[in-house]
């Protein structure tokens, strides 16, 4: 494949604006990104409900995506992970549904417990680490549902601008309150695509490896544009 193969995104319907750094922001990426929003799937009837009835309609907006030929498939809401299975078997390119994923990989590069920054803590389950294979991962979770600007824009879209300046406060201030709460963490896992504009902050503030899905997305575009290598010096 060449390095214009695109990598299709399955989309919530959400209005909101989508900052760089954001999986459905074309810019995040140096190759092309194709988005299917699937109409219905607002992130309360994903991430706080967990609404059966929306896989088939993933399903087909996966089917969708390749036949408009993407190379691979991921989502922009972490909690799609309770689908990763179904949806894999769907589609005959790579699908990857979520920053989740990489979970077990991940606690196995530091043997140390992973911190999980989620869009809504109580909607994360046991259902939703065992559809990857990440029931025994220690994680320490912390979520943003109690945070004003994510419950107000992301969860709830009362309105589509964006403060980006007080959303970054709140994650750093959730992400303190975890690092204090569990100074023995090795790394940090980004679920939410929201948050992922603020990785460097969160970074920063940690001084730890941190994953969410660009990183991910990033790495599987890589596993299907491989270049070679030169043979001499």
């Amino acid at each position: 494949m060449t390095d214009d193969a695109p990598i299709g995104v399955l989309c919530l319907d959400t209005s909101f604006e989508k900052i760089p750094g954001h999986i459905r922001n074309p810019g995040t990426f140096d190759f092309p990104v194709l988005y299917q929003v699937v109409e219905g799937a607002t992130p309360q009837r994903l991430v706080r409900e967990a609404d059966p009835t929306l896989l088939e309609p993933f399903i087909a907006a996966a089917k969708d995506l390749e036949a408009a030929g993407v190379a691979g498939i991921t989502g922009a809401c972490g909690f799609l992970v309770l689908f990763q299975a179904e949806l894999a078997a769907a589609v005959s390119v790579p699908l990857w549904s979520s920053s989740l994923v990489q979970l077990p990989m991940v606690h196995r590069m530091v043997g140390r417990p992973v911190g999980l920054l989620v869009a809504d803590e109580k909607a994360l389950t046991p259902r939703h680490l065992a559809a990857i294979g990440a029931e025994s991962v220690p994680v320490r979770v912390t979520g943003m549902a109690g945070q004003p600007e994510f419950r107000e824009v992301m969860l709830e879209g009362r309105r589509d601008a964006l403060d980006a300046d007080r959303l970054e406060r709140e994650v750093l201030d959730r992400v303190d309150r975890l690092a204090g709460a569990h100074p023995d963490l090795g790394a940090l896992v980004i679920e939410c695509t929201d948050l992922v504009p603020f990785a460097h902050a969160v970074q920063a503030r940690l001084g730890l490896p941190v994953f969410d899905i660009v990183t991910l997305t990033t790495m599987l575009h890589t596993t299907l544009t491989r270049h070679p290598y030169p043979r001499h010096p």
